[in-house]
């Protein structure tokens, strides 16, 4: 586990090295006074001096430098010390003095002598001991019980820096959807964009982007801000659970989680999404015997209003929050209020939105040069342009005419139900 830490933490051209050998210390009181030592070190960053002993803590997470460059010992470290005091050693770390890095001991005592009779090996390898007896598999690593449901065509997209992990859930919820997985926060926000699954799985803590910050970024994107987020995380203060939950986290697991508590949230999830899609057909069965009353409300009028300014003014690189307000006949504030309220954007960002909206189905055509598309739905940068294209579609424009894959066409604008209303 400890190779596995270092080689994670120790950047290139760095170096890790695992050393083995016999030692005596005859002052050492029990069985200690000859013993094998397994030395790891490394030349990554090193560690925190007030953190070397709570590091061997389960799922301590370091506090130094900013969240996303946080590292997490996981279990790895406490089980590797239970596993040592089992055999009557120590285990302990320390920074190295000739170079920067870090250095993890193992003192084991040599032979058996120290050892009770219960304790030996009685040859039977499913046999093993812990402190309490039998180790146990860890929560997130149950016995499957196999087609429990039906697979489906659903998408699930993992995003974990532990390697076993993020291993084993793309294995055990491949039994029913299509897994996708991702190292971290970053590639992750990639995989989203390009794959738009129907769940997003995502530990907390990571490199490159953490999970509070993939949340906020898949959240306020109007393609990706409509699927639901589990995050998995170690830390169980109220305010980090708060944290989640105010960005729009949609399942809080902490772990060591169970493997069907998280099946079961996915599924409801998942559930959950399709009756707000009005997709179960229980709730349609009257649907055409009875003629329904269209009476509109004063979100859909102001709605309408808004979309044909927009409409009307779309290849305007003036339009504006001002210009909007001006011809829908409110102030600036009071636009912005309404607007926040209906579709969960400010007002420029929807006017952004439906631009790259259009944008993209220009793009899928191929009848007009990317100049030529930017200039048509207001842009009068293509640089610009092409930032703020990549930034919700993750993809340049080339990228995106080149590839013809599908963007989101079906995603709602707003992200929260409202239409244009020639799409009504």
């Amino acid at each position: 586990m400890k190779i596995a830490h270092a080689l994670k933490y120790t950047p290139q051209p760095g170096t890790v090295c695992v050393s083995v050998k016999t030692g005596s210390a005859p002052d050492a009181a029990g069985p200690l006074r000859d013993y094998l030592e397994i030395a790891v070190e490394d030349t990554g960053k090193g560690l925190n001096e007030r953190e070397l002993k709570k590091i061997f803590e389960r799922f301590y997470q370091s506090e130094s430098g900013r969240v996303s460059a946080r590292q997490g010992f996981g279990i790895g470290l406490n089980l590797c010390q239970a596993l040592v005091k089992l055999h009557y050693g120590v285990i302990f770390a320390e920074n190295r003095k000739d170079v920067q890095g870090s250095r993890f001991v193992v003192r084991l005592p040599l032979g058996n002598k120290h050892l009770k009779k219960e304790e030996m090996a009685d040859g039977k390898p499913e046999e093993h001991l812990s402190l309490h007896g039998r180790v146990e598999e860890p929560a997130y690593f149950p016995v499957q019980e196999k087609g429990k449901r039906n697979p489906t065509h659903y998408r699930v997209l993992v995003i974990d820096d532990d390697e076993v992990l993020r291993n084993f859930l793309q294995e055990s919820l491949s039994v029913h959807y299509r897994v996708d997985v991702a190292a971290d926060g970053m590639e992750g926000w990639q995989k989203a964009l390009a794959t738009l699954p129907d769940v997003v799985v995502s530990d907390v803590m990571m490199p490159e982007m953490d999970g509070f910050q993939l949340l906020k970024e898949l959240k306020k994107n109007p393609n990706t801000n409509h699927i639901p987020v589990v995050l998995l995380t170690s830390k169980t203060e109220l305010a980090s659970r708060m944290e989640g939950l105010e960005q729009g986290a949609d399942g809080y697991l902490n772990k060591p989680f169970s493997q069907d508590e998280l099946d079961v949230l996915i599924a409801n999830l998942i559930s959950n999404r399709l009756r707000l899609k009005g997709k179960y057909s229980g709730s349609q069965e009257q649907e055409g015997k009875v003629k329904p009353l269209k009476v509109k409300n004063t979100d859909e009028i102001l709605m309408e209003r808004v979309m044909t300014v927009i409409d009307q003014n779309l290849g305007n690189p003036m339009l504006s929050v001002e210009l909007l307000a001006k011809e829908v006949g409110m102030s600036r504030t009071q636009l912005h209020r309404r607007m926040k309220d209906i579709t969960g954007l400010a007002v420029s960002d929807f006017i952004r939105n439906i631009r790259l909206r259009q944008a993209a189905r220009l793009l899928k055509e191929k009848r007009l040069m990317i100049t030529q598309v930017a200039y048509a739905v207001g842009f009068s940068s293509q640089t610009h342009f092409s930032t703020m294209f990549r930034r919700q579609y993750g993809m340049t424009p080339t990228e995106y005419a080149e590839t013809g894959e599908k963007a989101s066409e079906d995603t709602e604008v707003t992200g929260t139900g409202t239409k244009h209303p020639d799409e009504a």
